[in-house]
Parts: C-alpha cells; structure tokens; sequence
C-alpha cells in the first residue's frame, strides 16, 4: 500500500506468490507497459475484444496455477 494515500500498489495469490499483479493507475509509465496475460475473461466487457491474441483464462483459479 501507499504510506501517503494507502492505494494498493500489487497483489499476489497465496497459491502462486511468485506472479506479481501491479495496479497500473499507480504507475506514471502504465502506457508504456504491453499486457501479456488477461485474467477473468469470463466477465470481460465487449470493449476488451482487442486483446483477442493475449493469452488468458476464465477465472482467478486457471491464473494461479499458471
């Protein structure tokens, strides 16, 4: 967490703490970064489809096990 404002920064899943998920509206270079995996694409809304060739999966589960 920020010790200013108190934003989570990243999160980890207890079952996979190697992979770091970063906040990116914490980050100054967010339009810089390339996304390479896209979790949760059960629920996507229509305007995600142009991440049509990341690789991705259903739910939180499938991403941990990764």
């Amino acid at each position: 967490f920020c010790p200013a404002c108190g934003t989570p920064l990243y999160s980890t899943a207890v079952e996979n703490s190697k992979q770091v998920v970063l906040r990116l509206g914490s980050l100054k270079q967010r339009a810089e970064l390339t996304p390479a995996l896209q979790i949760w694409q059960r629920s996507s809304l229509s305007w995600v489809n142009n991440l049509s060739n990341i690789p991705g999966c259903q739910h939180q589960e499938a991403f941990a096990s990764n």
